[in-house]
């Protein structure tokens, strides 16, 4: 039976292609906040070298 049943167009099965988009939009995302931890963890390690 599955979801056929059920009627209305949010009864269909999810596209595959928006579920491809929306995981590779995340991904791309949590690399860019990997790269601002990064960049701030090198930022303070700079500073903290040039203080000594």
């Amino acid at each position: 039976m599955g979801w056929q049943h059920l009627g209305g167009p949010s009864a269909e099965p999810p596209d595959d292609e928006r579920l491809e988009d929306l995981a590779e939009d995340q991904f791309y995302e949590q690399q860019q906040q990997r790269d601002d931890l990064a960049d701030k963890a090198e930022d303070a390690w700079l500073r903290n070298k040039e203080k000594s």
